[in-house]
């Protein structure tokens, strides 16, 4: 029987393993660790690769969060260039227009600021900063930046108009017309401006003065109830929904006095799908007596459309 000591003398006696003492086998395979380690990384990695080129592209899967901002962050093409610091306020002025009509607000206040404070304190630099405050929802800042305008210049017939837009939006119908008033004694050709004091003397429920801008503004310009002027620097705003009916039915009649048919049938047909009661109306008021005879005009009085859900 040998004894313990001899057995570790033995072994102390052994030549050394010429392989690398730092690997360490795995006992069961009887391969090097590191080799087994490197291995199953490598199958990770084929893992990972197979799962992502399954997985959907980023933006449409369903499943996904939905972002918390309004809009989806710039692209490469629509990212404002960086802000010069350098730059003339002519030019800081003409790059914001640019980034405004790219609807990049944020960068085009960037651009116009720095304009005013190198000494561009112009009348229409304050009313495209109220125009862009407006776009960005800063109504106060916005209306202030109005005011600032027609300080400066007082027959600066657009800055009023967007001055009374501002009082419109704050149902302040009084001061809004006045302030379309003052643009349209600047710019009585205007056919915004009419509109515009038009729809202020409607929500006042004036609708005899509101009819008469309303055919002045359409007289101007036969397209001014087809379109909304928000993106210029004349804002045109919209009436308000809960006298939707109402307004349409005003504007048919005013194309019905004009002789326009179709544009009477398409705002008489907007009129009573808000409100079917004014079928009852239609039937009454003089206005639509010449189209009594109209194939077209009694179809849509025989058919009218579903009035829309509340």
């Amino acid at each position: 029987m040998r004894t313990k000591r001899q057995v570790l003398a033995d072994n102390r006696q052994r030549p050394t393993d010429r392989r690398d003492s730092t690997t360490v086998r795995f006992p069961k395979f009887g391969m090097p660790l590191s080799v087994v380690v490197a291995f199953v990384c490598l199958l990770s990695s084929a893992h990972l690769l197979t799962a992502s080129s399954l997985a959907p592209i980023s933006g449409t899967s369903s499943e996904q969060t939905p972002s918390t901002e309004a809009t989806p962050s710039p692209t490469p093409q629509n990212r404002a260039p960086q802000l010069d610091p350098n730059a003339s306020p002519e030019q800081l002025e003409t790059e914001g227009d640019k980034l405004r009509s790219q609807k990049l607000f944020a960068d085009a206040l960037d651009r116009y600021h720095l304009a005013l404070r190198k000494g561009r304190d112009t009348a229409r630099l304050h009313n495209k900063i109220g125009i862009t405050e407006m776009r960005l929802q800063h109504y106060d800042q916005s209306r202030k930046e109005f005011e600032r305008a027609v300080k400066r210049d007082k027959n600066y017939a657009e800055a009023w108009n967007n001055l009374g837009a501002m009082e419109y939006f704050r149902q302040n119908y009084r001061r809004a017309i006045s302030n379309y008033q003052h643009a349209i004694k600047i710019e009585p050709n205007s056919a915004i401006y009419h509109s515009n004091l038009a729809s202020a003397y409607f929500n006042r429920k004036d609708v005899e003065k509101a009819v008469a801008e309303y055919t002045l503004a359409l007289k101007l310009d036969p397209t001014i109830f087809e379109h909304y002027a928000s993106s210029g620097n004349s804002i045109q705003p919209l009436v308000s929904t809960q006298n939707r009916a109402e307004y349409d039915y005003t504007i048919a009649k005013i194309f019905a006095k004009s002789g326009d048919l179709d544009h009477c049938l398409d705002y008489l047909k907007k009129a009573m799908e808000e409100d079917g009661g004014i079928l009852g109306r239609i039937k009454k008021d003089e206005e639509f007596s010449p189209l009594r005879q109209n194939p077209r005009f009694v179809a849509l009085l025989n058919n009218p459309p579903t009035p829309l859900p509340r």
